[in-house]
């Protein structure tokens, strides 16, 4: 049982996602652009294969878009910008700031009532 460098290619991989975090750039491509590279990087060193690759897209796509649960995420961002955009969402906060006024807290109330009622 020797040192192979392969078995302790996840650790090698948190160290770059955690250096690619810290240096600043967009988290979406440091996460895709490190699981791309190491997934290369693991299939030419023979840690898995190439196929596996292929394996990813009947995942995504069998498991959770066919999800009920996480169909209602995109909605719910979108609502969320209609609010946002129409003025609805901040006439909303600016009442229940008035009615919250006298309670200690109450910006901090404001917000979680806020999100109970468009939840």
């Amino acid at each position: 049982m020797g040192f192979y460098w392969a078995d302790y290619l996840s650790v090698y991989m948190f160290l770059a996602l955690a250096l690619g975090l810290f240096s600043g750039f967009p988290v979406a491509f440091v996460v895709g652009g490190i699981g791309l590279a190491f997934g290369f990087l693991g299939a030419a060193v023979d840690y898995f294969s190439l196929i596996e690759f292929y394996n990813i897209l009947p995942r995504v796509w069998g498991g959770a878009a066919a999800n009920l649960v996480l169909v209602a995420i995109p909605c719910f961002i979108f609502m969320g910008t209609m609010l946002e955009r129409s003025g609805v969402a901040n006439d909303l906060l600016d009442i229940l700031e008035i009615l919250l006024r006298r309670v200690p807290g109450g910006l901090a109330l404001s917000v979680t009532v806020m999100g109970t009622i468009m939840a």
